[in-house]
């Protein structure tokens, strides 16, 4: 959105429940260009149950996970068959900037066992069919 403001492509437009609206959703101009219609999020889930089992500690940030005990021990949906997979590569992109999000991702392709062609499997119960190689 912020694209086509900049080249004139949208109108200002005051909705009558404009304050109602959270700045971060919305354009900061007043009137506004943009107002947000949907939000989304995404999760990483930690299975304690299985980490317990293996003596792995509980992790509470994203970069944690890039450590050699958790090689292997990663799935998450593939970005290039799945949108959540894409997603979660899109977010670091915005989080870290391009090039340490790059970083970020080669490191955490070492531990990843592999990527699920949808974001629907079940966290912690990786299958067979996918593999490590050519994502992300």
């Amino acid at each position: 959105m912020m694209h086509l403001k900049e080249h004139d492509l949208l109108a200002p437009h005051t909705p009558p429940n404009l304050p109602e609206i959270k700045s971060n959703f919305r354009d900061p101009d007043d009137p506004p260009h943009w107002i947000g219609m949907e939000a989304w999020a995404a999760a990483v889930c930690f299975n304690t149950a299985e980490a317990a089992r293996l003596g792995l500690p509980k992790r509470d940030l994203l970069v944690q996970f890039l450590g050699s005990r958790f090689r292997g021990r990663i799935t998450m949906p593939d970005p290039s068959s799945s949108g959540t997979g894409y997603f979660h590569v899109s977010a670091w992109i915005q989080l870290f900037r391009e090039e340490e999000a790059w970083r970020f991702m080669d490191r955490l392709h070492a531990n990843i066992a592999t990527y699920e062609h949808s974001g629907t499997n079940p966290a912690g119960t990786p299958r067979q069919a996918s593999s490590r190689s050519g994502s992300p």
